[in-house]
């Protein structure tokens, strides 16, 4: 892999002065690139296809020290913006990425990071008006604190620029493994909740459809999207042919844990009552950027019982935001929290959501321009199809 992305690199650098991306996969066992000026504070190793950061802060420690990486050439990150990371942690501290521009301009981007020693990806988009040239990288954690402290954190899949967008090749890969956890968490059988004889059968013979596209050194993006969206659906009939009745919900293709809420709500109705907030995580009063924190939580000891979402931001799909809704989302399922999702639209000519904006830039019928034979009725079918497909691929751990 490493192999393969050199020679995609020096390709690039014929053409341009930069690198329009970068993936450090910390496979090579080599600190190549990386700087511990205070060892005592941050000391690196890599091994095991990953970067182990043994962090000591100590009464005497700086409290702006440091490590930093430098690629091994400058990083044209105009056409895609993003640095990503998958980091685990065993402290609750705050990740800081500072990247530095030929111009000397820097971008400030931060995440809290959990101690709760699982594997996350964090994404950042630097915002810097300026040079887009990245040079280096320097990283802190809890810069500007000098509270003592001690853990170790794990960085894998540095991405940057170009390679910190996912690519379709990536989004079939991804439904493959959600496909195969969605078998083994499955059990065939004639009871409650369970899936007839064969029905295993017909989603493995799915996945092994969709790893032959895989397998393919010349497939194009559109087979890639043409997999990954069949393979889902396969997924979805799968599903729908669980052992349980359905509640009287529209839906007929309805997943087994969609089925078991509905009944479930059903059953409590008229005895309690579930307290919701919309986007109850992500941001508050006077803080943002933690995707674990909650007003709701600070104020009474727990989080909410029931979460809302807008689907704006899967509208827009800015890989960044992205990778925090989808965080969000899961991390409320797996607290047993219900998820909604609403949308709030906008307009498809001038890009805004209030009537008296629109009526600012010249009043249209919207919903004319939506419907067949509207200006914008194609725009709008593939913000369906793109919605759908979200809604199909958000899944959890084990697949459902």
């Amino acid at each position: 892999m490493k192999m393969v992305f050199t020679c995609l690199f020096v390709l690039i650098s014929t053409v341009s002065a930069q690198l329009t991306g970068y993936w450090e996969d910390f496979n090579d066992n080599s600190l190549s690139g990386w700087e511990m000026p205070n060892p005592e504070t941050f000391y690196l190793t890599e091994a095991d296809g990953v970067l182990q950061i043994d962090y000591t802060r100590t009464a005497s420690s700086w409290e702006w020290d440091n490590f930093n990486y430098a690629p091994p050439q400058a990083i044209d990150i105009a056409g895609a913006p993003f640095i990503s990371v998958k980091a685990k942690s065993d402290v609750a501290s705050v990740l800081t990425f500072k990247p530095i521009y030929s111009d000397e301009r820097s971008d400030w981007l931060q995440v809290n990071l959990p101690a709760d020693n699982a594997w996350h990806t964090y994404s950042f988009q630097p915002t810097t008006a300026g040079s887009t040239i990245m040079n280096r990288i320097y990283i802190y954690l809890d810069g500007g604190s000098t509270t003592v402290t001690s853990g170790t954190v794990y960085f894998d899949d540095l991405k940057i620029g170009d390679a910190a967008v996912a690519s379709k090749k990536t989004e079939l890969q991804e439904a493959v493994v959600a496909a195969q956890a969605l078998i083994l968490n499955s059990e065939e059988g004639e009871g409650q909740g369970q899936f007839p004889a064969g029905c295993k059968l017909e989603l493995q013979a799915a996945i092994d459809q969709a790893s032959a596209i895989l397998s393919l050194p010349s497939a194009t993006d559109e087979q890639y999207i043409s997999g990954a969206w069949d393979l889902y659906d396969a997924c979805i009939n799968f599903e729908s042919q669980s052992n349980l009745a359905n509640p009287g919900l529209n839906d007929e293709n309805a997943t087994l844990k969609t089925k078991y809420l509905y009944y479930n709500l059903d059953r409590l109705s008229g005895q309690g009552l579930i307290f919701g907030m919309h986007d109850a995580t992500g941001y508050g009063v006077g803080w943002t950027n933690d995707d674990d924190r909650s007003d709701v939580k600070n104020v009474c000891g727990d989080y909410p019982g029931l979460y809302s979402w807008d689907m704006n931001h899967v509208d827009r799909n800015d890989p960044v935001d992205m990778e925090h809704f989808i965080y969000r989302i899961r991390a409320a399922h797996q607290r047993g929290g219900v998820n909604t999702l609403c949308w709030h639209q906008r307009d498809p000519k001038f890009d805004h959501f209030y009537f008296d904006r629109i009526s600012d830039h010249g009043w249209y019928n919207v919903v004319a321009s939506l419907l067949p034979g509207g200006e914008y009725h194609d725009f709008y079918r593939d913000r369906l199809r793109n919605m759908a497909k979200f809604l199909k691929s958000l899944r959890d751990e084990g697949g459902h």
